[in-house]
């Protein structure tokens, strides 16, 4: 039984300064809203305003979250909505506790639009990223060569002000000019889909704490559909290979070699790249491109390189020393102070294994392999740095500890760094179901 309805509106284009909007009025159960892409100018013309593909695709989280029913005016493509209808709603509201079933309802064709042949994935910087781009740009395959690299700002939506205009004025300067180096095209696409359609901080029994950052495949993928006349193949960067498939997590990227074959259709493929090898294979695979050495980003603080201090960088920095490459990245991480405190981050990257983390697994199993030493001191660290998580993790649940944390700054204390920086939800509460 359906809890809702959200109805899409005819899709029109909309010329805003030296950008093009890809838009329309969404009625939320009573409440219009209006939903945009935006690109650049120069890609206007391969936005798909023939198709509701896009933005039922974008929604789809949204509505199967909150169990309402999505209903269109303008066609989708008919081979879409079937995939959609008999497999991906229906078993996805089965084994996933936070979702629920919907109808989907309006006009389908099977009509192609006429497309460009592009090729493209998302661009990060990061290990799965430069991982896909550096495949797919040496594949022998000439159809399946990339052509486009897209970065949306979609995700960003938790970001404080301040943070989110420096990591996209970063991004932005950086990034360009980086694809031009591969001889690659380059597009940003902006979406407010998280401002208008947020499913906000809620505990599932089952998976965790759900927020709108861990639902990112269908938003991601919903881009090249928004300009599915460019785009006849799309790489999605998965970071989880078939040995960790589950749908008992909050990461819906445990379970894209699923559901990204159901998005495909005659006219764009989509493609779980990356997920024929675990992660330690990704960074060796990178790890003697100079591309690599010089751009690789992965840092959750810095927008401009990687403080080294932060969970993905002690996780990379680790990776990287294991294969014996990170003196490779002296230009992109602070090696030396890494070496100098290699029990603290050995430690660390315990402390993630023993908490179920997949990528640490992955270090620790390497290091077996490659008859690598865990420093001793790391073992003794590893229970003190598991108590404090535990720890902030029960205690930011509660009201008062969260006005503590802040007060007397045990963030900084703890990390380095104040979270208030970056977030402006750190003191949400998280809502159970």
């Amino acid at each position: 039984m359906a809890y809702g309805l959200i109805k899409i509106g005819t899709i029109n284009i909309r010329k805003k300064d030296n950008c093009y909007d890809l838009i329309t009025d969404v009625n939320d159960n009573g409440v219009t809203k209006e939903l945009f892409f935006t690109v650049d100018i120069k890609y206007a013309e391969y936005l798909a305003t023939e198709r509701s593909d896009a933005f039922v695709t974008v929604l789809l989280y949204y509505a199967m979250f909150n169990g309402y029913d999505i209903q269109w005016e303008i066609p989708c493509t008919e081979q879409l909505i079937y995939q959609l209808t008999a497999y991906y709603i229906p078993i996805c509201a089965k084994e996933i506790s936070f979702m629920h079933p919907i109808s989907l309802m309006g006009k389908t064709t099977s009509e192609a639009l006429q497309c460009e042949g592009g090729v493209g994935t998302g661009f990060s910087g990061g290990v799965d990223s430069c991982y896909t781009i550096k495949k797919h740009l040496e594949t022998y395959y000439i159809e399946n060569r990339l052509t486009h690299l897209l970065f949306t700002d979609c995700f960003t939506v938790d970001f404080s002000e301040k943070y989110q205009k420096d990591f996209l004025d970063k991004y932005l300067h950086n990034l360009p000019g980086q694809a031009e180096e591969l001889g690659l095209e380059f597009i940003f696409v902006r979406c407010n889909i998280d401002i208008l359609f947020s499913i906000g901080r809620y505990q599932d029994p089952v998976c965790g704490e759900i927020i709108d950052g861990g639902l990112f495949t269908l938003k991601y993928c919903s881009m090249a559909m928004a300009l599915q006349k460019l785009f006849q193949i799309y790489y999605f960067s998965g970071g989880v290979s078939p040995t960790d498939f589950t749908f008992l997590s909050y990461d819906c990227a445990y379970y894209d070699m699923f559901t990204l074959p159901l998005l495909s259709t005659k006219g764009l493929q989509f493609y779980s790249a990356g997920m024929e090898v675990n992660r330690m294979e990704k960074v060796e695979a990178i790890s003697d491109w100079k591309f690599a050495q010089k751009h690789l980003q992965v840092c959750i603080w810095d927008n401009d390189g990687n403080c080294g201090h932060c969970g993905k960088c002690i996780r990379t920095m680790s990776e990287l020393y294991v294969l014996d490459k990170l003196e490779y990245f002296k230009e992109r991480f602070p090696v030396e102070d890494y070496k100098r405190h290699l029990n603290k981050r050995f430690g660390k990257v315990l402390m993630e294994a023993h908490k179920g983390h997949i990528f640490e697994k992955d270090i620790l199993f390497q290091m077996e392999e490659s008859g690598k030493k865990i420093p001793f001191l790391a073992y003794v660290l590893c229970p003190f740095y598991l108590l404090i998580e535990w720890t902030r993790l029960k205690l930011k649940k509660v009201r008062w500890a969260r006005k503590l944390y802040r007060k007397f700054h045990l963030d900084k204390m703890l990390y380095g760094r104040s979270t208030e920086e970056y977030s402006q939800s750190v003191d949400k509460e998280v809502l159970r179901k």
